[in-house]
């Protein structure tokens, strides 16, 4: 079970498009009592970004357990699911 930690969270902006399918990559490197997450999110048909479109520290990362992955859609309420996310062709692999 997990003990209760505050939520991390940093948003930025980024012009999603309806109809179009994205390449995501997420990287968590573990420190001695923190964790540096990276992300990056490109349309498929795109070649990869260089430079990660968000950098934060986790104070309280994880140490344990499988990866994982956890959508959220904005418009979601008790009375209306928001829209779909879908996932396809996830990869889960160690860091170099």
């Amino acid at each position: 079970s997990w003990e209760p930690q505050p939520r991390i969270q940093k948003e930025v902006p980024f012009d999603w498009q309806p109809g179009v399918w994205y390449r995501a990559k997420l990287q968590v490197q573990l420190g001695e009592n923190d964790a540096q997450v990276r992300a990056k999110v490109w349309p498929r048909d795109q070649d990869e970004p260089q430079d990660w479109s968000v950098e934060m520290t986790d104070p309280c990362p994880n140490r344990e357990g499988s990866a994982g992955i956890y959508a959220y859609s904005h418009g979601t309420t008790p009375k209306t699911p928001g829209p779909a996310n879908y996932f396809d062709n996830i990869k889960v692999i160690r860091n170099e």
